[in-house]
């Protein structure tokens, strides 16, 4: 899929290059994207890549979800899904440039902080890896091994972290920095006027809430205040898909100040929804319910974990890509509310299998039943 999708997506930056908004496409292009996969009406205004996808967001969702954790998996344990390698590069390195450069130009928000959570997984394995490596090398080159090693260790992770972060956050800078120049969106980060009226103390709602509005995410506060005004309200929920019937009456003044919400409160043939995984399970199933989606994520956590274990590359690769897959899905369910998305499924199916092998792979190598390690 990756294969396909990123030299299309390519294709699509060279356009939005020399048309500006997906408007000036060539008629054929957006009649092959509609014929492929239904489009958002908004997608006409948009200057964002989005391959085959519904909206930009969904796009997103593609690479943090489901192929760059397999991809990173891969890349950092230099293990491949293929029989072939092109010298010391693997098929999965390539494929992970090509995803990165058009998921930059796809102008992501939260989707780079779910990103960003997935390296930090990384980092800490690699951290773990270079303690390792240093202490090993440290304790061959001397003859009597020092009665404090632990102050060396925390030397050595303290310098380490300190150069992860300052990687980590120059690579951000400079992104946000190149995306200005084509996302209004990250102009605004990047204006001193916008910065220097920020005032956030005393934190209030109202405060967080304008703050968000020069930063372009009015709406999306208003409709997580909501969902959260609706949990305070019925801390046992108010039944899977009932959050709309409540939301008007619970959410912020200010949210009448957008078109968006106006709209949605007095023209839309539907209901509103919260825009966000997280305050949905609590406004509509309450604590109760929101502490067994967490208890079932940490579950697959684990499952994941005893995945990387196997003796199988594949199924090796399968078990990190599931633990990225876990963090990145704890991100990116700030901004999509809904069970129907694919994407979640998809990985989570494939942790659960990876799991059941896995521990099949356990049992006969202890010479148990396979229903006794289940």
């Amino acid at each position: 899929m990756g294969a396909i999708l990123i030299p299309w997506t390519l294709f699509e930056v060279d356009l939005l290059r020399k048309y500006s908004l997906v408007q000036g496409f060539p008629e054929w292009v957006i009649k092959l994207r509609s014929s492929l996969a239904v489009q958002s009406p908004n997608a006409m205004f948009t200057n964002r890549v989005m391959g085959f996808a519904y909206e930009p967001s969904w796009f997103i969702r593609i690479f943090n979800l489901v192929l760059f954790p397999i991809w990173l998996s891969s890349v950092f344990q230099r293990e491949t899904i293929f029989k072939f390698k092109l010298w010391i590069f693997q098929i999965e390195d390539f494929l992970m440039i090509g995803g990165l450069i058009v998921f930059g130009y796809s102008s992501p928000r939260i989707g780079l902080i779910a990103f960003l959570a997935s390296l930090s997984l990384l980092g800490a394995l690699l951290l773990g890896r270079l303690n390792h490596w240093f202490v090993s090398w440290y304790l061959k080159r001397i003859k009597q091994p020092p009665k404090h090693l632990i102050w060396i260790n925390i030397l050595l992770v303290v310098v380490v972290i300190v150069i992860l972060f300052g990687l980590a956050g120059g690579a951000l800078s400079a992104y946000i920095k190149a995306a200005s120049s084509w996302d209004h969106r990250f102009q605004m980060l990047l204006n001193q006027a916008n910065l220097d009226k920020q005032d956030l103390f005393p934190l209030t709602e109202i405060r967080v809430i304008y703050l968000a509005r020069d930063l372009a995410f009015f709406e999306r506060m208003i409709y997580w205040f909501a969902g959260w005004h609706i949990f305070a309200d019925y801390p046992f929920g108010v039944g899977l898909g009932n959050a709309g019937f409540y939301f008007i009456d619970r959410m912020n003044p200010a949210g009448y100040e957008s078109y968006e919400i106006r709209n949605l409160a007095f023209r839309a043939n539907y209901l509103a929804n919260t825009k966000n995984m997280w305050t949905r399970l609590l406004a509509e199933t309450g604590f109760i319910g929101l502490a067994l989606f967490l208890a079932w994520l940490y579950l697959l956590w684990r499952s994941a974990g005893l995945t990387r274990k196997s003796d199988s590359k594949i199924l090796r690769i399968l078990g990190l890509a599931g633990q990225l897959f876990l963090l990145a899905y704890l991100f990116e369910s700030l901004s999509m509310d809904s069970f129907a998305m694919p994407y979640q499924w998809l990985m989570t199916g494939l942790i659960s299998a990876g799991g059941l092998i896995a521990r099949r792979e356990l049992a006969a190598k202890d010479k148990l039943p396979v229903s006794a390690s289940t």
